[in-house]
């Protein structure tokens, strides 16, 4: 059903050259640190396919050519499945897991998130390019109650039995309260486990990724996203709005602040 063969050394070229990784690429929790935020930071998190009508795979020899050839973004089982594979094809141990989100309290969702642990420097870590706004910009340790800072988010994850691990995050380094994100229980997918939720984004007429534009990517100190006819820029606590309501507005916007423009 899939072709699981690894990205051979010149697709992982062509991959370092798309999100602007300038290492030599060893299997080591340094490069894992920067690989990741160069992906968050080059490939945008955008649901642009889905509106245009235009079928998702997530095969990663398909995901290559989307996000590294054709030079678009996409969400989570698309941008996760593809750097979990670019991972595995640079030597990482790596798992990945089908999550619940969390972020409304006693509503009880689907599975409908793809997130990757890897294992790097003798521990495991959590890594996602897949999420919408802000994410951590720094693998984050698997390991129970301990805070890690990125320099513009807390992040901490808690374990249960029966529900595995949860995410949670909470604005700058001081205190403040957690708010829970999505869990995950500690047992890895195959790849063909991801076919249906993903298939349940593109298609289900209730999925918020059919209800209108969905674009956010990451810099070093902020997180910009464009919905609901406004791009926002987050730094701090201070927000840039622009109002852009119409699709020439929108296109514009997409062009100029995240390389990529509507599908047709």
């Amino acid at each position: 059903m899939f072709d699981l063969s690894m990205y051979t050394p010149e697709m992982i070229a062509d991959y370092f050259d798309r999100i602007g990784y300038k290492g030599d690429g060893r299997p080591t929790l340094e490069n894992l640190r920067e690989i990741l935020f160069c992906h968050l930071s080059h490939v945008p998190f955008e649901n642009l396919d889905i509106l245009a009508g235009i079928p998702l795979s997530v095969d990663p020899q398909y995901l290559f050519q989307k996000i590294v050839k054709n030079r678009k973004g996409g969400f989570c089982f698309e941008m996760n499945g593809a750097f979990s594979h670019l991972l595995r094809s640079l030597g990482y141990e790596c798992r990945d897991h089908l999550c619940r989100m969390t972020t409304k309290p006693g509503l009880v969702r689907p599975r409908l998130h793809r997130v990757t642990t890897v294992k790097a420097d003798g521990a495991r870590w959590m890594v996602d390019v897949g999420l919408m706004g802000d994410m951590p910009r720094n693998p984050l340790l698997l390991e129970a109650n301990t805070v890690q800072y990125d320099g513009v988010n807390s992040y901490k994850l808690l374990y249960h039995e029966g529900e595995g691990w949860r995410y949670l995050q909470r604005p700058g380094s001081g205190e403040g309260e957690f708010t829970s994100k999505y869990h995950f229980m500690d047992i890895p997918q195959m790849p063909q486990d991801f076919i249906t939720p993903c298939y349940y984004c593109e298609a289900h007429p209730t999925s918020n990724f059919r209800a209108g534009v969905r674009v956010s990517l990451l810099g070093r100190d902020s997180c910009t996203l464009l919905s609901d006819g406004r791009l926002r820029t987050f730094r701090g606590d201070k927000v840039e709005e622009i109002p852009c309501e119409t699709r020439e507005e929108q296109s514009k916007i997409l062009r100029e602040y995240f390389d990529t423009d509507f599908r047709d």
